[in-house]
């Protein structure tokens, strides 16, 4: 536990706290702030709460469910206003501001929160370059509304990625620092020798991530139909009706297998032959750093961004191009075979260096 000699207060905005690699940084980002000895508070648009957290951490919630729509959204955000100012004048003011997820900024910008970091965790241009397969208007839509809420505004990318993709693709100019998520390397270690259910048919890979178009699975089924091998797939995902469904029409319903979303995922992929990521897009995956951290081996598709800044040296063998699944399914088969890798750099994504950013943020 690290311990800093002058507390610094802290507010998070994020719309809600479903199951999501950023919503499960943002937590993990509070927890370690306040075990540093921080004031930390967290501020959700809707009340959806789907992971623990420490009790340290103070959190308001502004409405039981989000109110799509324009006076939905300008609601909303005069709630927001008011009681980001009712905590300020309770607690003191705020040394650092940061919000996540493009719903919540957009929230915060109408709020007009007085200097706020905007925390961008994935490749925006990847998702409007994918709309764009279906409307051109909806596409332009969400580029202007990205260009509004980003622009001239101070900025987190949790990836050199990310940074370069706002820069060079959307074409905003912001003052950008990219700091990596942070990960505690022996609390995973710890939680990875848990036992993992009896019914859990070894050998077998595993998939982590929502269901959804980005993450592709798809793809990895497609990946999967093409193997023999002995073992089966297990997808960390939400039961889902669409996703059976794809399972069922590839015909391998008998070694593929839903086990859902799992309050201590790490002895599951630590027990694993391998992670698989098939995504078409990412900003930072943590789960990469994740597997790693158990000694896993790691396959992954060479998506914008992220996977190639995890992934270096001798580990860029582990990265299959996007969108193939021929590849893919070749790339398990030749890595499958191979030792597990030890002693892998992981320093960049420390709960050290993480620290190290956000205070000097703060301080600023």
């Amino acid at each position: 536990m690290y311990r800093d000699n002058n507390p610094l207060k802290i507010c998070f905005f994020i719309t809600n706290l479903s199951v999501g690699g950023a919503e499960k940084a943002t937590i993990k980002a509070a927890e370690l702030l306040c075990q540093n000895g921080h004031s930390v508070h967290l501020v959700l648009l809707e009340n959806i709460i789907n992971f623990k957290f420490s009790r340290e951490i103070k959190f308001k919630i502004i409405y039981e469910k989000i109110k799509k729509g324009l006076i939905g959204k300008y609601l909303m955000a005069y709630k927001l206003n008011r009681t980001f100012y009712e905590i300020e004048r309770k607690e003191g003011k705020f040394n650092l501001v940061v919000s996540t997820l493009p719903f919540c900024d957009e929230i915060v910008k109408i709020a007009n929160i007085p200097n706020v970091y905007f925390r961008i965790a994935n490749t925006l241009s990847a998702e409007i370059k994918n709309l764009k397969k279906s409307s051109a208007i909806r596409a332009g839509i969400r580029l202007n509304r990205y260009k509004v809420n980003y622009n001239n505004q101070n900025i987190i990318a949790v990836s050199q990625g990310v940074k370069d993709d706002l820069l060079n693709n959307i074409k905003i100019k912001s003052k950008i620092s990219v700091i990596y998520n942070p990960f505690n390397f022996g609390h995973i270690r710890k939680l990875s020798s848990k036992p993992i259910p009896k019914n859990i048919k070894k050998p077998y890979l595993i998939h982590v991530g929502r269901f959804s178009a980005q993450k592709r699975h798809d793809l990895l089924l497609d990946a999967w139909k093409l193997l023999s091998l002995n073992m089966n797939l297990l997808l960390m995902t939400n039961p889902s009706a669409d996703l059976e469904r794809m399972i069922s029409e590839r015909g391998l319903d008998d070694s593929v297998k839903i086990i859902g979303f799992k309050e201590n995922p790490y002895p599951y992929i630590y027990q694993s032959e391998m992670l698989i990521l098939s995504s078409d897009r990412e900003g930072l995956p943590n789960v990469l750093v994740e597997a790693l951290v158990c000694g896993t081996r790691v396959i992954s598709t060479d998506c914008p961004s992220g996977p190639r800044e995890i992934l270096t040296g001798a580990l860029k063998n582990c990265l299959v191009p996007v969108n193939n699944a021929q590849l893919l399914a070749k790339k398990i088969k030749t890595l499958i075979k191979l030792p597990k890798s030890k002693d892998i750099d992981l320093q960049s994504f420390s709960e050290k260096n993480f620290l190290k950013k956000y205070m000097a943020l703060a301080r600023r």
